[in-house]
């Protein structure tokens, strides 16, 4: 088979962004409790924030309980060269794989999907987290969860 390669872009190179050092306040290990489908706090879990080497994209490793449930998760964040935006890739113990678009200010990362939409946040002093997701069910968006994490590493 032959091949043309003056057909194919060259793909962009990597580049340390401003908003991945953004993200680094985000690196350690939480205590999370907080609300799913309740007005009462019903679940505990973790989160875990660390950086693949050479620091291009930030993963977060994510275990939820509420009564008899359990919901495990992985996140991988980063910027994506060929479509020129952060992305984050999801998978979870429930068989679900995502993608989100991601916006990053200082100390908030905003995950936008089809289904789903979350913001992440940091208090000012950076030692509290806060999550809140929203579900989107027939074309409105209602809570999902809300949880509140304090460092614990």
């Amino acid at each position: 088979m032959e091949s043309n390669t003056s057909e194919f872009k060259e793909e962009e190179k990597p580049t340390k962004r401003l908003e991945l050092e953004y993200l680094s306040a985000f690196v350690g290990d939480w205590q999370t409790e907080g609300r799913y489908g309740s007005d009462v706090d019903n679940m505990h879990g973790t989160e875990s924030y660390s950086f693949l080497e050479n620091e291009f994209f930030l993963i977060n490793k994510w275990t939820r309980s509420f009564g008899s449930h359990r919901h495990v998760g992985m996140v991988f964040l980063g910027y994506d060269t060929l479509k020129h935006k952060f992305i984050s890739q999801s998978c979870d113990n429930l068989g679900y794989a995502r993608t989100y678009e991601v916006f990053i200010r200082k100390d908030m990362i905003f995950l936008n999907g089809e289904l789903e939409r979350a913001k992440i946040h940091l208090s000012a002093n950076k030692q509290e987290l806060f999550i809140q997701w929203e579900i989107n069910k027939k074309g409105a968006w209602s809570e999902l969860c809300d949880l509140r994490g304090s460092r614990s590493h």
